[in-house]
This record gives C-alpha cells, sequence and structure tokens, in this order.
C-alpha cells in the first residue's frame, strides 16, 4: 500500500508539473500570437500613413529653380497635408535633414536623412524639443522629402492597447519607455533593459507575461498579456492532494478513478482555451460544477461571449463606415460636378459678357451705361460669394458653429428660430463643426426647397460628450418609409456616422419634418460603446436618449438606436 501511495503521489505531483509547462507553453504562444499581432498593427500604420503622404504629395507644388522656394503658400499646404493626415507633425526637409517648413512638431534639423536606396525606412528621431519620435518620409524633387513626425508617448501606446484588447502595451527606445498603458510603468522598467528576454511579472495584481518584438535600431514593440490560467496551478494541488488522501483511505482503483474525474474539467477547459486561441470563437467554456474550475469556466464563457460580442460590433460598424464613406466620396463627386457645370453656365458666361462689354467702351460711352456695367460687376462678385459659400463657409473658420449658424438663419428665405445652449457655443474641433453645420444647413435649405415650410426651428445642444442638433419645420411633412433611401436623407445619415455619431429623421405627412443627429467629441472605444441592454440583459450597442425635455413639443422619437440588431449578439442566439 505504501508503495502504490508514493507511486500515487509521484503521478500527481508530475500531472501537476505537466499541466503547469502546458499552461506555460500556451500563455507563451499566446503572448507570441499577440506580438506579430501588434508588429503588424505598427507596419500596417506606417504603410497606411506612407500611401497616404505619396497621394498628398501630388498636390504639392515645388519651385526648385535655384533652390527649393519656400513661400506661405507652400506652407499653407503642408499644414493642410498634415491635418488631412492627423499626424503630430509634417515637415519639408532637404536633402542634409534641415528642416525648411513644417506644421505641427517638426523633428528637428538632421534628424531625418532620407536614403533614395531604400524611401520605405522610418528614422527614429527627437523634435527640437528633445520629444522622441518616429520620422516616416516620402521622396520630393529636388532631394527634398516629406516627413510626417508621429511621437511616441503614453496616447500612441493607448491607441494600440485599443486593438490589442486585454493587454497591457510599451513602446521602447535605447532601453527607456516612451510610452505606456500601464498604471504603474516602473514595474516595466527592468525588462525595458532586456527585451530579448520574456518577463514573467504582475500588473495590477494580475499576473502577466512580458515579451517585446523590434521596430526598428533599438526601438521596441512590448506587450503583456495576462496569465489567465496562472492561479489554477495552485488550486489543482490542493485538489490533487485531497484526492490522493482519498486514494490511499480507498483503493488504488478508486483512486484512479477520482483522479480522472478531477482532472476532466480542467483538461475540457484547456482544450476550450486552445480552441478560442486557433480562432474558433463559438466553442463555449461549460461549467460543470460550482467549485473553482467551474467558476473559472464561466468567468472565461463570460470573456469569450464579450469578445465575439465586440468583434461582432467591429465589424457591423466598420461595414457602415465603409459603406457611408463610399456614399459620401461619390456625393462630394457629383457635388463637385454640379458646381463645375454652374461655374460654366453661370459666372462664367457672365465674365464672358462682361468682357465683351468692357470692349465695347469708347468716349461717347454714358454714365448709365457705366453704372449699369458695375452692378453687373457686382452680380457676378456676389456670385461667386455664394459659389465660395456652398463650398465651404468662411464664417464656420472665422467665428466657429455659432456665427456659421446665424448666418444661415440670416440668409434663409424661411424664418428661423435658433437656439443654442451654451449661447454661444464654443469652439469645437474643424470636423465636428463642419459636420453639424452643413446637417443642419442641408435640413434647413430641404426644409425651404421642398417641404414648402413656413417656420423652422434650429437647436444645438453641447455637453461633454456630444453636440446635439435638431431642425423642425411645419411644413408638408413625408413618408420616411417611403423616402427612406433618398440621397438627401442618406447624405444627412452618412455624415453623421463618419463621425461616429447617428442622425435620425421624423416625418409624417401634412405634420412637418423633424431632423434629430448626435455627433460624439471623442470616438468611442468598442469597451464604451457596449452598454447592458434592459431587453434581455446582453449586450447592446449605442442606445441613447438625446435631449428628450427639448424635442418631445417636435414629436421627435428621441431612442436612436445603433448599428447593432438586438438577436446578433451572442448572447441571443
Amino acid at each position: 500500500m505504501a508503495v502504490l501511495a508514493v507511486a500515487t503521489g509521484v503521478g500527481v505531483v508530475i500531472d501537476v508539473r505537466t499541466t503547469g509547462d502546458r499552461l506555460d507553453e500556451q500563455a507563451e504562444a499566446l503572448l507570441a500570437d499577440n506580438l506579430r499581432v501588434a508588429t503588424a498593427l505598427v507596419v500596417d500604420e506606417r504603410d497606411q500613413l506612407r500611401t497616404a503622404m505619396r497621394f498628398n504629395v501630388q498636390n504639392l507644388q515645388l519651385r526648385t529653380a535655384g533652390g527649393i522656394e519656400v513661400d506661405a503658400e507652400l506652407r499653407r499646404q503642408i499644414s493642410l497635408v498634415q491635418r488631412n493626415l492627423g499626424t503630430d507633425g509634417m515637415a519639408l526637409v532637404d536633402r542634409d535633414g534641415a528642416v525648411l517648413a513644417a506644421a505641427g512638431r517638426a523633428p528637428a534639423d538632421g534628424a531625418f536623412r532620407g536614403d533614395p536606396q531604400d524611401p520605405a525606412a522610418v528614422t527614429l528621431g527627437r523634435t527640437p524639443t528633445g520629444t522622441p519620435a518616429e520620422l516616416v518620409g516620402v521622396p520630393l524633387d529636388a532631394g527634398a522629402w516629406l516627413v510626417a513626425v508621429t511621437t511616441t508617448t503614453d496616447a500612441r501606446a493607448f491607441d494600440l492597447r485599443r486593438k490589442l484588447v486585454g493587454n497591457e502595451v510599451v513602446l521602447v527606445q535605447d532601453g527607456m519607455i516612451l510610452g505606456s498603458t500601464a498604471a504603474d510603468p516602473a514595474v516595466l522598467a527592468d525588462a525595458a533593459q532586456r527585451p530579448e528576454a520574456i518577463h514573467p511579472l504582475t500588473i495590477d495584481s494580475q499576473p502577466a507575461l512580458l515579451g517585446f518584438a523590434p521596430l526598428g535600431d533599438d526601438s521596441w514593440i512590448g506587450v503583456a498579456t495576462p496569465r489567465l490560467l496562472s492561479g489554477l496551478e495552485g488550486d489543482l494541488a490542493v485538489t490533487r492532494l485531497w484526492v490522493f488522501l482519498g486514494l490511499v483511505a480507498v483503493t488504488l482503483l478508486g483512486g484512479n478513478v477520482l483522479i480522472r474525474m478531477a482532472t476532466r474539467p480542467l483538461a475540457e477547459l484547456t482544450e476550450t482555451a486552445e480552441a478560442v486561441r486557433r480562432g474558433d470563437r463559438t466553442r463555449p467554456f461549460t461549467a460543470r460544477s460550482d467549485d473553482e474550475v467551474g467558476q473559472l469556466a464561466e468567468t472565461l464563457e463570460a470573456m469569450r461571449t464579450a469578445l465575439d460580442d465586440q468583434l461582432t460590433v467591429i465589424s457591423v460598424q466598420a461595414d457602415a463606415i465603409r459603406r457611408a464613406t463610399q456614399r459620401i466620396v461619390t456625393a462630394r463627386d457629383a457635388e463637385r460636378r454640379r458646381m463645375a457645370q454652374d461655374l460654366h453656365d453661370g459666372v462664367q458666361q457672365q465674365l464672358v459678357m462682361l468682357r465683351l462689354r468692357v470692349g465695347m467702351l469708347d468716349p461717347t460711352t454714358t454714365a448709365e451705361e457705366l453704372e449699369d456695367l458695375g452692378r453687373e460687376v457686382e452680380r457676378v462678385i456676389q456670385g461667386l460669394r455664394e459659389t465660395a459659400r456652398a463650398i465651404f463657409p468662411s464664417i464656420l473658420a472665422d467665428r466657429g458653429l455659432t456665427g456659421a449658424l446665424y448666418s444661415v438663419a440670416a440668409a434663409s428665405r424661411v424664418p428661423i428660430t435658433l437656439r443654442m445652449d451654451p449661447d454661444p457655443l464654443p469652439r469645437l474641433s474643424e470636423a465636428i463643426e463642419a459636420g453639424a453645420y452643413f446637417i443642419i444647413s442641408e435640413a434647413v435649405a430641404n426644409a425651404a426647397k421642398h417641404a414648402g415650410a413656413s417656420r423652422v426651428r434650429v437647436r444645438a445642444l453641447l455637453d461633454h460628450e456630444r453636440v446635439a442638433v435638431v431642425v423642425a419645420d411645419d411644413g408638408r411633412g413625408f413618408d420616411v418609409g417611403v423616402e427612406a433611401d433618398g440621397s438627401g436623407l442618406q447624405n444627412l445619415h452618412d455624415r453623421a456616422v463618419a463621425l461616429g455619431g447617428i442622425a435620425h429623421v421624423h416625418s409624417v405627412p401634412g405634420d412637418g419634418t423633424a431632423v434629430a443627429a448626435w455627433i460624439p467629441l471623442r470616438r468611442p472605444s468598442v469597451g464604451g460603446a457596449l452598454q447592458k441592454e434592459e431587453h434581455r440583459g446582453h449586450a447592446a450597442v449605442e442606445v441613447v436618449r438625446l435631449a428628450e425635455a427639448e424635442l418631445a413639443e417636435d414629436g421627435v422619437g428621441v431612442l436612436l438606436d445603433g448599428p447593432l440588431a438586438d438577436d446578433q449578439g451572442v448572447g441571443d442566439r
């Protein structure tokens, strides 16, 4: 009996160690996968940035006679490229790395030296203030380069973390931590000195494995992957001990049966975890008991369900944004063609006639004819102003959304009651101000042109999360179900969706029309978009109550539903 007991004990110890080794191997394999994904994300960001820069380079107009001439127009073009691409900075440098012109953060002189033989290379440099930065360049004429500046900070680490759900990210250069998502970056300092190794550590009381992948010379990206199954080894040892004592008290055969019964749930969890790691998101973690292993199975199943919901949200929202973007591009091209035709048929013809009249002037021309000619010039000027305002109103850039809305109210043929909260509205980002302005102006234009309205109410409300706009008229109304696919309504929806918001149109024939939209001040993360749904208790997406007290009198439905249907979540199937 003693020999059998010792043999059984040795078997238990070996089984525990084997299981622990398998868990460690799976944790390291998961870390390796996350590092590959993180590296691919960084490389993909660089490639996309370089592609966008090559596209924008076509619009730069360089004068290279006797050297590169830098003037105000060239600086404006570089600033426009920087805003379009959303980089921390954009600079024009010569072949020696000297900065000729810049917008935003600029690299230090000599920090970037482009290699025409390897234009895809990435330079790790610093700004004049010493901030580390990643420099991506595109060659131009006369040996010049257009250089995009991306600073390496915590913000960039958090941006990568949003794409690596459940993992901490650290950016290291020359052994120094430049950006981190960890609450206490000091715990990563020793590991940053030895990026070639895998480091087990504890982050926020959670065991994790930290590994690094190279991004360039002495530049690394680190990913800390939680070891979700690390606590099982101790629990498993206690369970095996009781099983071992039972084996000694009963019989060798009964003990063997008990061991198999105790290990099967863990083996199933391990097999399911491996299947999920390989990409099988539909395989559930099944809780067969109420002990620690059963609780772990329930926790893992909740994590799997939440992950699947988030991936579903990402897929649905990505498809919606892609379709909206395509429609916006098509509408923009059509508008450009319309404006070109209007200029050809309107202002151009007026200028031709004006030129003929000017050519006919002679000393016998009367004062009345000159006054009439002056009035014709004024009409041409007014036509040009109206065309410029249709493209982009200058008052929106100069005075913000408040001034632009007052301008819309003043120019409207239909009386407009304008209300803002607060009044005046503070300045917002260019994209949000432009989106809100064009949604309101298009809705007002529709009310005046198609609805036969005698009064229009415009409201703009701002809180710490979003800006909400409402345009309501007393016109003839229409059947939304019949005209829901019209280009005008679709443009309103696409403008809001492109900025991460929602637009809703409420109309009844004979009872007017109301357009309501909200635009978030910041893009919501996937985790922030998943709210608890009262309907069934499952995860829902972006169900928002928008200014109920303000909109009740207009009869506007104020529950705006996001793109994910109720039965698309994992828990609803």
